[in-house]
């Protein structure tokens, strides 16, 4: 078995931090799940549920609290913080952030200048997010997720319209956004052009 990472920082106890970290916890992934968030409180008690969750699998890794400056020796940190916004946007629904987000991003950036591990930015509009992060601390490996998401999406969408397996419909390169179209995927031994396609 491939003994787990070094210690992985979770930045962002929201929906998507929590489920990062649980994931992170009861996959024995790494030695230590570090989480850090804008409130304190959320921090704590997102830890206060992985303690609980450790006893209850006997998960080997450990758990605590941190800032992103307590993060320099992580093996990687996924980056997942939501500003505090209401989303009113009925569609491209994911760039609806890009001003509330960026800021909090830039600090993180700025936390986390010159940091060696991988980085995994999460917080939406992913791909804006991950070069503005990528930009500002200087990290060499900043990793999206939105371009796998939306690829991963767009496949299946497409094998149900074409009513056939997901598995023979090829990778689709795409930038995520209401405008995007599809471009040469291939289905099978037959490769088609596919447009108009929005991300929703």
């Amino acid at each position: 078995m491939t003994p787990p990472a070094g210690p992985i920082g979770v930045i962002g106890a929201g929906a998507v931090g929590q489920t990062v970290a649980a994931c992170l916890m009861a996959g024995a992934w790494c030695q230590e799940v570090r989480v850090a968030s804008g409130s304190a409180r959320s921090a704590a008690a997102l830890v206060a549920d992985l303690e609980d969750m450790q006893q209850v699998l006997g998960s080997p890794g450990g758990v605590g609290a941190s800032t992103p400056d307590g993060m320099a020796n992580c093996a990687a940190v996924v980056v997942c913080p939501r500003a505090r916004f209401t989303n009113t946007a009925t569609s491209d629904v994911r760039m609806a952030g890009l001003t509330a987000n960026a800021p909090v991003l830039a600090q993180l950036a700025r936390a986390l200048a010159g940091y060696a591990g991988a980085v995994i930015v999460v917080t939406n509009p992913v791909d804006v997010m991950t070069r503005l992060f990528t930009e500002v601390s200087g990290c060499q490996r900043v990793y999206g997720i939105g371009s796998n998401t939306d690829t991963a999406r767009y496949r299946l969408a497409l094998a149900r319209f074409l009513d056939v397996p997901v598995d023979t419909v090829a990778y689709c390169p795409e930038t995520r956004g209401a405008s995007h179209s599809l471009r040469r995927c291939r289905v099978g031994r037959c490769q088609l052009v596919v447009s108009g396609c929005g991300a929703g």
